[in-house]
């Protein structure tokens, strides 16, 4: 058995893959209740009584190396020694939005839905995913008739409205230093609705959408506010990988947002691009409804790493 896990800020998911390549054995978690990863996955491991052959690793952060730290926990693991304590043969870690776009490759059409009419182009396909935090990747044509998936931390870069987001609510945003993950994310969802002239207490997402569930105005302002940046910040990484593609949105966040999500301003956002506005409308977007995507991206990435190992070695050219 394979042990898969797609550890994001809040919640961990983790299955068993059989030789058929089949998922078994689905299990969650909440991180906070572990102190580290290596707790979190081998308590998996006892409940399921398996000891995994091979581990892969969907990670919530920059990979860039064997020490690997995830962005929005305190939890830094090797990988190599993280697979050692399983007993496992072989571990792979891959960013988690970067494997969300190698399931893009294996993902049926009944688990896309799509939000506009156009048709994909020749070009990058961009995954858009907000949870806890905020991920972005792209899987680019790799010339060779193949993909690749490239994973981005371009959520970090800085948000153009640092002004009135930190003057409103320096408890929260100390600096002006403002990065969209800041603000168009799940943690982000109760900073907005204070910069925006709501109740300091608030200060979980839970706690906004409750209040937009309730029909208070503010919050409903919040989530048609949060569309249209999430719709900017998707249609400037379009522009940024030429993701002619589509854009596809995963992430926990919008699935728990439910109707509170606004597609209409989510799209003015996104198409809203200037001189390439018409460039914009030639882009499909979708949302990807697969329940684990992360989770078949890593399948996709085993099945790669074993097709390269039993690849027959070429023979030297002749001379």
């Amino acid at each position: 058995m394979d042990l898969l896990a797609d550890i994001g800020g809040t919640n961990a998911r983790v299955a068993f893959r059989d030789a058929s390549g089949a998922l078994s054995h689905i299990h969650l978690r909440r991180t906070a209740d572990f102190p580290a990863l290596a707790a979190l996955l081998a308590d998996v491991a006892r409940e399921a009584g398996a000891a995994p052959r091979r581990v892969a690793l969907a990670v919530a952060g920059p990979v860039t190396g064997d020490e690997v730290a995830l962005t929005n926990l305190p939890w830094r693991f090797s990988a190599q020694a993280l697979a050692a304590d399983l007993g496992a043969q072989e571990i792979v870690v891959e960013n988690d939005v970067a494997a969300i776009a190698w399931a893009l490759t294996a993902l049926e059409t009944s688990h896309i839905a799509a939000l506009t009419g156009v048709k994909p182009g020749a070009g990058a396909k961009v995954v858009v995913a907000p949870g806890t935090g905020l991920g972005i990747g792209a899987l680019v044509p790799d010339r060779r008739g193949g993909w690749c998936a490239a994973a981005s931390e371009g959520s970090h870069a800085g948000l153009a409205l640092p002004a009135c987001l930190a003057g409103r609510d320096r408890s929260a945003l100390a600096s002006c230093n403002v990065s969209w993950e800041d603000v168009v994310s799940g943690m982000g969802l109760p900073r907005l609705y204070r910069a925006l002239g709501g109740d300091a207490a608030i200060d979980t997402p839970e706690a906004v959408t409750a209040r937009a569930t309730d029909k208070d105005a503010l919050a409903a302002r919040t989530l048609d506010v949060f569309s249209l940046l999430l719709g900017a910040f998707a249609g400037d990484a379009v522009l940024m990988f030429a993701g002619r593609g589509g854009c596809y949105l995963a992430g926990g966040l919008l699935p728990s947002l439910g109707a509170l999500f606004a597609p209409a301003m989510f799209l003015k956002g996104f198409g809203d691009k200037g001189r390439f506005s018409a460039y914009m409308a030639e882009v499909p977007v979708f949302r990807i409804t697969h329940p684990q995507p992360a989770l078949l991206g890593l399948s996709v990435l085993l099945d790669r790493a074993q097709g390269s190992r039993d690849k027959p070695r070429s023979a030297s050219p002749a001379r």
